[in-house]
């Protein structure tokens, strides 16, 4: 059997590096708008207005969802820590609080 050993300064570090990650996803902004199509196929049989319109909110919901769900990511592992630490805990008390097997016969 495999021994399963979690090192919660280890995890806790992954988790924030993570979470730095949703930080700087977030942080993304667009350089330019979708709003320059429009003028670059005025006169055309579909000026692209709609699509002109709607684009930079569906791009920064995008960013957005996509910040969330490392952020939600981050917070799994952090829980994972906690819940690993916790039960480590746990059963460290156990086996303190067990009582030792009699002694046998010599």
């Amino acid at each position: 059997m495999t021994d399963f050993s979690v090192n919660p300064g280890a995890v806790g570090g992954a988790s924030t590096s993570i979470s730095a990650v949703a930080s700087t996803i977030e942080g993304y902004t667009l350089t330019s708008s979708f709003s320059t199509l429009t003028g670059a196929f005025a006169g055309a049989t579909n000026p692209m207005a709609e699509v002109a319109g709607s684009g930079d909110r569906q791009v920064t919901s995008s960013l957005n969802n996509a910040a969330g769900a490392v952020t939600a990511f981050s917070e799994m592992i952090t829980s994972f820590k906690n819940a690993t630490v916790e039960l480590d805990g746990e059963n460290a008390a156990f086996i303190r609080q067990a009582v030792s097997y009699p002694a046998g016969p010599a």
